[in-house]
C-alpha cells in the first residue's frame, strides 16, 4: 500500500503544481511523495495545504503536557472555583420574539426550497445546497458553540406550532402529548439517533448529497415529518427525543462561554453548563450514544477522502469514479469506525471504572460511560470547526455569489459583479499557516476541555485523589489518542 501511495502522491505533484499552488510551496512535494510523511493537507477537492508534521506534533505534544497538568496538578477545589459561572444580568423570557424569529426561518427555508425546486441544478450556482450545507450545517451550527442554543430561536417550527395553537386551540392535542409522554420516555432518543445515522449516511455517502431538486425534497419531507411529531407528541417532546438537529445544537450550546442560570445571563469558562448541569447525574445512555456518533461520523467524514483511504479500498484519486463507486466501501467504513469509537471508549471507561473502584461501594460501569460520555462534546465541535473551516471560507463565497444570482440567470442583485469567488488566499503561506494554527489551536482547546470535564466526572464518582487519577488513565488516553487522531487527518492528503 506504502507504494501505491507514493506513487499517488507523486501524480498528485503535477495537478497541484499545475493548478493550485505556488512552485514556492509545491518544490518539497516531490521529495514527500518519496520520503512519505503525512504533510499535505488538504481542505477542499484540489485545493492542497502543506501542513508541516511539526505543526500537528507540537499540537499533539502540546495536549499530552496539558492533560497530565490537568490530571495530576489541578485540585478539585481549584476546578470547581474556575467553572464556577458569573451572572451579568437578569433575562425576561418573550415567547413573542421566539415566535417572529422562527416563522422568519421558516419563510427563509421556503424561499430556498423554492430555489432549490426551480433554481439551477448547478450545487455552486444554486443557494440551497450552498445555505444548507456551509451556512447552517458549518457556520450556524459551530456558532451554538460560542454563543448559546440559536437553534432554539430560529428552528422553522417553534413559529407555525405558536399560529396552529392559537387559530386552532385544542385541548386534546394537549392532553395527548402529555399522554404519550411516558411512550416517550421509554423510546428515549432512538428516533432522534435513527434520523441522524440517515443524515449522516446521506451527508458522507450518498452519492448527491448537494443535487438541490433532491435536497430540497429531503429538506421538505423532514420538515414535514416533524411538524407532524411535534403536533402529536408535543414540541418539546418530540425536541428532546426525535429532533436530533435540537439536540446536537443543545449539546454544542452547553459548550459557549454564555448562557442562561435561572433568570440570570452568566459567562464561565467554556463548558461550564456542562459542568453545572451534570454535577450531580449523569446522561442517558441514548444521549451517550448520540454524543459517540457525532464523534464517529465526524472522523470518518475527515478520513474518507483521504489517499489512504482511498488505497485501502483500492481506488486511484486521480481516477475517482465517482461517490456512487464506493457508496458501499464508504458505508461500511462508517459502520466500522463508529463501532470502533462506541466500543473503545467503552473499554476505556470500564477500565478506569475498574481501576478507581470502590471495593465497598462500586459504581457500575454503565453509569460510568454515561457520565464521562459528555466530555467527548468538545472534541466532536472542535472537530466540526477546524475539519470544515476552510470549506466554509471557500464556498462561503459561493453561496453570497448565488445570493446575488439565485435563479443563475445573469441577475446581480447585490452588485458584486462576476468576481465574487476567489481562493488566492490558500496560495499564500502566511494565510495558509494562519489557518493550520488556527484550526490546531481549536482541536487542543477542544481536547483540554475535554479532560478537564472528564476530570470532574471523576472527581464527582471517585472522591479520592488516587481514584480520581487512576480512574482518568485509560480516558483520558483515548482522549490524547482521539486528539492526535484529528490533527493527523487535518494533516492526511485528500484525493478528493
Amino acid at each position: 500500500m506504502s507504494a501505491g501511495l507514493s506513487k499517488s502522491f507523486q501524480r498528485l505533484y503535477a495537478r497541484i503544481r499545475c493548478h493550485r499552488l505556488p512552485a514556492a510551496l509545491t518544490s518539497p512535494l516531490l521529495l514527500l511523495g518519496l520520503a512519505m510523511p503525512a504533510l499535505t493537507h488538504a481542505n477542499e477537492p484540489g485545493y492542497f495545504m502543506l501542513m508541516p508534521t511539526t505543526m500537528y506534533t507540537t499540537a499533539a505534544l502540546a495536549a499530552v503536557i496539558a492533560t497530565m497538568l490537568v490530571l495530576v496538578s489541578v485540585s478539585p477545589r481549584v476546578v470547581w472555583f474556575m467553572y464556577k459561572p458569573i451572572p451579568v444580568m437578569k433575562v425576561r423570557n418573550v415567547p413573542l420574539f421566539r415566535t417572529v424569529t422562527s416563522l422568519a426561518s421558516m419563510m427563509i427555508l421556503f424561499g430556498l426550497l423554492t430555489v432549490g425546486i426551480i433554481g439551477s441544478n448547478e450545487p455552486t450556482q444554486n443557494p440551497l445546497p450552498l445555505y444548507f450545507w456551509t451556512i447552517w450545517w458549518i457556520g450556524i451550527i459551530a456558532l451554538h458553540g460560542l454563543f448559546g442554543n440559536l437553534w432554539y430561536y430560529i428552528n422553522p417550527w417553534s413559529g407555525v406550532l405558536y399560529v396552529i395553537d392559537r387559530l386552532l386551540p385544542n385541548d386534546s392535542r394537549s392532553e395527548r402529548a402529555r399522554a404519550v409522554e411516558s411512550t416517550l420516555k421509554q423510546v428515549a432518543m432512538w428516533p432522534a439517533i435513527t434520523v441522524f445515522v440517515i443524515f449522516a449516511l446521506f451527508y458522507i455517502v450518498y452519492p448527491t448529497p448537494d443535487d438541490p431538486f433532491r435536497l430540497a425534497m429531503v429538506i421538505l419531507g423532514y420538515w414535514v415529518t416533524t411538524l407532524i411529531a411535534m403536533c402529536w407528541f408535543g414540541e418539546r417532546g418530540w425536541s428532546n427525543r426525535g429532533e436530533f438537529i435540537s439536540i446536537l445544537t443543545r449539546g454544542y450550546s452547553r459548550l459557549a462561554p454564555v448562557g442562561v442560570l435561572g433568570d440570570r445571563l452568566c459567562v464561565g469558562l467554556p463548558g461550564w453548563r456542562i459542568a453545572s448541569m451534570f454535577s450531580n447525574r449523569s446522561t442517558s445512555k441514548t444521549t451517550a450514544l448520540f454524543i459517540l456518533l457525532l464523534l464517529g461520523v465526524g472522523s470518518f467524514d475527515g478520513f474518507k477522502g483521504t489517499i489512504l483511504w482511498l488505497s485501502m479500498i483500492g481506488i486511484d484519486p486521480l481516477e475517482f469514479p465517482g461517490r456512487s463507486a464506493v457508496l458501499w466501501q464508504n458505508t461500511v467504513g462508517a459502520v466500522i469506525v463508529n463501532a470502533l469509537v462506541i466500543t473503545l471508549f467503552a473499554a476505556c471507561v470500564w477500565l478506569g471504572n475498574y481501576l478507581g473502584r470502590d471495593k465497598i461501594n462500586p459504581i457500575p460501569a454503565n453509569y460510568a460511560f454515561r457520565s464521562f460520555a459528555v466530555s467527548l462534546l468538545p472534541i466532536a465541535f472542535a472537530f466540526h470547526v477546524a475539519h470544515y473551516l476552510t470549506t466554509f471560507l471557500i464556498n462561503a463565497q459561493h453561496a453570497l455569489a448565488a445570493t446575488s444570482d439565485p435563479f443563475a440567470n445573469g441577475a446581480n442583485l447585490l452588485g458584486l459583479g462576476s468576481d465574487v469567488v476567489s481562493t488566492g488566499f490558500l496560495d499564500t503561506y502566511g494565510t495558509a499557516r494562519r489557518i493550520w494554527i488556527f484550526q490546531a489551536l481549536v482541536v487542543v482547546s477542544g481536547h483540554i476541555i475535554s479532560v478537564v470535564i472528564a476530570r470532574m466526572t471523576a472527581m464527582r464518582l471517585y472522591r479520592s485523589t488516587r481514584r480520581i487519577i487512576l480512574s482518568q488513565l485509560p480516558v483520558a488516553g483515548f482522549l490524547m489518542a482521539y486528539t492526535y487522531l484529528g490533527l493527523w487527518l487535518l494533516a492526511l492528503p485528500k484525493g478528493v
